[in-house]
């Protein structure tokens, strides 16, 4: 057959961005039926056409930027005997970066993207003496890890590529040439085939680039060198041609392990090498991935390319000076990036911020040992706000295992970025981590080289164990991170990603390091029963309204919270995802004296004939209650959670698995009866026990009360809680009483007076929560204002209030009304008072 009358269509090569003089040439390459290239498609007729010639000027089969501005390049290809096709480029000109990044031509000596010169030299060192355990890293298990993989990567003839949803295992031989396209897995359109294809070949090249400087055997140096030029020939980078580097990861991962190799090994290659390297990291990574210039999307993939984008350009920035705008571009993206994630609204969950972050890491080291500008990698995002979220939403029980809230999984790899936060940010429970978890992995030998002093997170975090991240609307409540310890992570969320699930009001828990009441975690995108208890409300701990979940991303919040060692609480509106099918839902989580929770939903339908059914899934083993209705045990291999429950008009449960999702686990099922105004109070205890797999019996009796609009919760013999309506103010109380029946600790939340044993104690100009620790001669206070507010104070024997941090004096009693008044800004406060002996 003649070869080109196989041609089906053209490619070209996304060009992305230019600036004035940059000369890019038009790549095309023709394809059959099945989307393989024809590799003797004969004489081509090419014709090249700029739509605004004072923007781009075509130059034989290229085209060159010639003034800021935006032009259409047209491509007319035909072929011998006829037959036309027709492509065109979008094709932006911008101005060259700034002085402060086009001055970098006198970057740092190589190597700087992976490690300094002085880095290797130190990492040579202590591989020599791998007995050196300073910083209680395994440095000989390491070494000898990286030194297989190595050996193994320069030996190998080929390797295989295989996925964790769909079936294909790709063979891939050596030497390598692009993959070609691949029928779709069963359910899925644009099935990306190339991330781990191109993860499997940047890692490769990172490892036997390193093993060359850190070893001078030449062996590494040679096999890296042969893949790096290969990888230099593919027409493209990215995998999808209609999209181009648009939602697409490879192109970042192949231009990391490019830029990162040829920075490693650049002495090692010949000039005509070099400029096909560098060449190929310009043309098929940074031009395509250029489209994101200006975006300012947070998605994942976005991060990575921007991620890329620096590394890639700072590989070639003396000798390809064009670079210099993706520093630039990539410079202040990252920066407003980190600026916006303090404040943001949007999670994808601990998984894709521990991707993100480590590829930002990744890029910010890079960027301060080629510029020695610190600005990135020691932005508070990477520094102080993420770290938290990671200890505040890992198990307890030690276990590294995290919450898996969103698309996310309870096991990840953090030794990169714990390496990262430990030794840029001299994170203490970071460099505990390591030690504990992650201290035979290759990234913490080659990230940590000067470390810092490990802490225990409850020493690091002491005081403050419960942590609430309002604006993406997690909260963490916990009693501590040992193995008698438990964990709640609870989410009303206004993120909305493609990631997110439709979870909002959702809870997790776990206990001693046992996840016993579950998020069925990363979705499955198949349709079907999976994808359905994976995304959808039926697989998590939320509310039914007529059988239906809800029906949009996001539209949580969390409307208030309060923490205090000893009483916490947070409360979730949930009703806009369910877009119009119910009137309200709130849920008021309360975590009392680090000993249970109250779970105290208030449901209001838009039909009091409309059913309400609440949900709680576990992967363990669940028993019902003999002689108590709605009353389960949850069981796991050590620990357990003894669950009661309480409505107000009654209810009817049951324990049922999802047909077809079966193991996800089983869930209970509480279908709420509703008053005639269609409205439902359902109050659930759940005690957590850390050694109760075998005969543990719970220890808490309760009894729960209506009077009204209100319920009144004792709990054991100390405890009493009184919880008003939404109605009514929705203010809770708690209260623990000492043996001689006086409170020693009282808490109010979401109202605006505090009483104990029916004496007023502290009252609020606005809605407010307190927590008041009463000991003989002092008294601890923590109070969470959402408004600037006025406080009185009336603790008996108080005489002043001092700000517990700063030592200053707040107030002190007056002699007519023996209160004490004090104005605060809003925010959380600490206050201690002088009591009269």
């Amino acid at each position: 057959m003649n070869k080109a009358a196989a041609i089906a269509g053209i490619e070209l090569l996304e060009i992305g961005f230019l600036e004035p003089g940059e000369r890019a040439k038009i790549y095309i390459k023709a394809y059959d039926a099945d989307r393989k290239y024809v590799e003797e498609p004969g004489e081509l007729q090419v014709k090249i056409a700029a739509g605004d010639a004072s923007v781009i000027q075509v130059e034989d089969e290229a085209v060159i930027g010639v003034r800021a501005g935006r032009s259409v390049v047209d491509v007319w290809v035909k072929l011998p005997q006829g037959q036309q096709f027709y492509k065109s480029l979008n094709v932006q000109v911008i101005e060259q970066a700034s002085k402060q990044y086009s001055n970098l031509s006198n970057a740092a000596e190589r190597p700087r993207i992976m490690l300094t010169k002085e880095e290797c030299g130190l990492l040579r060192s202590r591989v020599s003496q791998p007995s050196d355990s300073a910083l209680r890293i395994d440095v000989g298990a390491i070494w000898a890890e990286l030194k297989e993989e190595g050996d193994r990567f320069r030996d190998e003839s080929g390797f295989t590529v295989s996925y964790g949803n769909a079936s294909d295992v790709i063979p891939i031989a050596y030497p390598l040439v692009q993959l070609a396209p691949r029928p779709e897995p069963a359910g899925y359109i644009d099935y990306p085939f190339w991330t781990m294809y191109s993860r499997g070949i940047e890692h490769r090249l990172v490892t036997l680039s390193l093993m060359y400087v850190l070893t001078n055997e030449t062996g590494y140096a040679d096999k890296a060198k042969s893949m790096l030029l290969e990888l230099s020939a593919y027409h493209r980078w990215y995998e999808f041609p209609h999209r181009g580097a648009e939602g697409n990861l490879s192109n970042a991962h192949f231009t990391i392990g490019a830029a990162t190799a040829y920075d490693m090994l650049h002495s090692y290659l010949n000039e005509a090498e070099r400029l096909a390297v560098r060449t190929a990291i310009l043309e098929k990574g940074l031009r395509p991935m250029s489209i994101d210039f200006g975006k300012d999307d947070q998605h994942n993939i976005v991060v990575a390319k921007h991620v890329a984008m620096m590394i890639g350009a700072l590989s070639i920035l003396e000798e390809e000076p064009v670079a210099a705008k993706y520093v630039e571009q990539t410079y202040h993206y990252m920066k407003t990036y980190l600026d916006r994630r303090v404040e943001a609204e949007e999670t994808e969950g601990l998984m894709y911020n521990n991707v993100a972050a480590r590829h930002l890491a990744q890029a910010a080291a890079a960027y301060k040992k080629t510029t020695g500008d610190a600005s990135l990698i020691e932005h508070p995002f990477l520094t102080v706000f993420l770290p938290k979220q990671f200890f505040y939403f890992q198990s307890a029980g030690y276990q590294p295992t995290f919450a898996n809230l969103s698309d996310s999984h309870p096991k990840l790899d953090l030794s990169h970025m714990m390496s990262m936060f430990a030794e840029f940010a001299s994170n203490g429970a970071a460099m505990w981590y390591i030690q504990q978890y992650e201290a035979n992995k290759q990234s913490v030998l080659l990230n940590v080289i000067k470390g810092t002093e490990a802490v225990p997170p409850e020493q690091y975090f002491a005081g403050k164990l419960s942590k609430v991240f309002p604006r993406i609307g997690w909260a963490a409540l916990r009693s501590g991170w040992g193995m008698e310890d438990h964990l709640v992570a609870f989410t009303s969320s206004p993120s909305c990603r493609d990631h997110n699930h439709f979870d909002q009001n959702h809870f997790i828990m776990n206990v001693g390091g046992e996840w016993l009441i579950t998020d069925p975690g990363y979705q499955d995108y198949r349709p079907g029963p999976k994808h359905e208890v994976t995304v959808g409300s039926v697989g998590h701990n939320v509310l039914l309204v007529n059988g239906q979940g809800q029906v949009k991303r996001g539209g949580g919040t969390i409307v208030q919270s309060h923490t205090s060692p000893s009483f916490d609480a947070v409360r979730g509106d949930a009703t806009a995802s369910y877009d119009g099918a119910l009137k309200g839902w709130h849920r008021t989580v309360v975590h009392a004296a680090s000993k249970y929770i109250v779970v105290i939903d208030e449901i209001e339908l838009n039909n009091a004939e409309h059913c309400a059914e609440l949900l709680l899934h576990t992967t363990a083993e669940i028993q019902p209650v003999e002689s108590e209705q709605g009353a389960y045990t949850i069981r796991g291999e050590q620990a357990a959670i003894y669950v009661k429950a309480a409505s107000t008009s009654g209810f009817n449960a049951k324990i049922t698995q999802y047909e077809g999702a079966e193991e996800y686990g089983q869930y209970a099922v509480y279908q709420l009866r509703s008053d005639e105004a269609g409205r439902a109070r359902m109050i659930t205890l759940l005690e957590p026990n850390a050694a109760a797999a075998d005969k543990g019996k719970p220890k808490l009796d309760w009894k729960v009360e209506w009077q009204e609009d209100t319920a009144i919760v004792t709990v054991g013999e100390s405890d009493l809680l009184r919880a008003a309506a939404l109605t009514d103010g929705g203010a809770i109380e708690w209260q623990r009483r000492a043996a001689a029946d006086e409170p020693v600790i009282y808490a109010m939340f979401s109202g605006k007076s505090l009483q104990a044993d029916g004496n007023m104690r502290m009252t609020f100009s606005q809605p407010a929560s307190a927590t008041v620790e009463l000991y003989k001669q002092a008294c601890c206070i923590a109070i969470t204002l959402i408004d600037a507010c006025q406080v009185r104070i009336a603790i008996p024997g108080a005489i002043a209030v001092y700000d517990a941090v700063s030592k200053a004096v707040l107030g002190t009693v007056l002699d007519t009304s023996n209160e004490i008044i004090v104005d605060l800004p809003a925010g959380e406060h600490r206050l201690k008072t002088d009591m009269a002996l």
